[in-house]
């Protein structure tokens, strides 16, 4: 078992989540999160098992659908990236959200709420992200150097902070990131259905990937339902490529300044 490979033991009141270089935290009953350390584990890795699965647990003991993504501000419009892992959701939030006149909101967990008038709305989480080195280079040049360089198990990863954005935002469009190989052209925004878009979203659902069939399936259909009708989803297909990171931007740029919202 390597160090970031997780076990987790879910009860009812109960999920203790233990991590292949020791760590062991348990979140009980929606209201605290205690943490095992063993010595030797930097404190950075902590912050991020507990601001990620931590969190992520804790908010579905409150019945606060959260997914496993990023999301970010684009001259006042708000995009939130779902995927699997290593398809592109933190590269691209934190390119994003860098530029002037955008936000980097959050990433890995994202907290959404459905309000009564159908509209979705994201919660900043505590800014931070990690980065492969490749990534950091491409975004950051030199700057990188100046950021913490932490072991993550199968190689470093650099710490991107950003000061927080202050109250939720309301979210104007979902994209599933998607990576094409064999792709020659360039970035293509495609609207997804809704019976496709609930699909999406019960995949990349954050407490399901560890606890199961313990998360209540029935309860992220209901979620997902309500998600679907305030909000919508579109895939974002694109090379393999961090050069095409420019050409996304202008893309989704565009893509939210005619994207509807209150009906305008």
């Amino acid at each position: 078992m390597g160090p970031c490979e997780v076990w987790v033991c879910p009860t009812e009141d109960e999920v203790r989540v233990y991590w292949g270089n020791g760590l062991h935290i348990s979140v009980q009953n929606g209201s605290c999160i205690i943490v095992d350390t063993p010595e030797g584990i930097s404190d950075t890795f902590v912050d991020f098992a507990l601001m990620g699965v931590g969190i992520g647990i804790l908010l579905h003991q409150r019945d606060v659908f959260a997914l496993h993504a990023s999301a970010v501000s684009i001259e006042g419009r708000t995009a939130v990236f779902v995927g699997q892992k290593g398809e592109g959701k933190s590269t691209t939030s934190i390119a994003l959200g860098t530029r002037p006149s955008c936000e980097f909101i959050c990433d890995d967990v994202v907290a959404l709420h459905i309000d009564d008038q159908d509209r979705a709305w994201v919660w900043p989480d505590w800014g931070m992200a990690k980065l492969r080195p490749q990534v950091a280079e491409y975004i950051f040049g030199d700057e990188m150097h100046q950021m913490d360089l932490v072991d993550f198990g199968d190689e470093g990863r650099y710490i991107f902070q950003d000061g927080r954005v202050e109250g939720p935002r309301q979210v104007d469009c979902i994209y599933k990131c998607e990576f094409d190989k064999e792709r020659s052209k360039g970035v293509e925004i495609v609207p997804i259905n809704k019976r496709q878009s609930m699909v999406e979203l019960l995949k990349n659902s954050y407490a399901p990937r560890f606890l199961g069939d313990s998360a209540r399936p029935d309860r992220y259909m209901e979620y997902a339902t309500s998600v679907t009708n305030a909000v919508s989803l579109k895939r974002l297909v694109r090379p393999h490529r961090l050069d095409i990171i420019p050409e996304v931007g202008s893309l989704i740029d565009s893509d939210l300044a005619h994207s509807a919202r209150d009906g305008t």
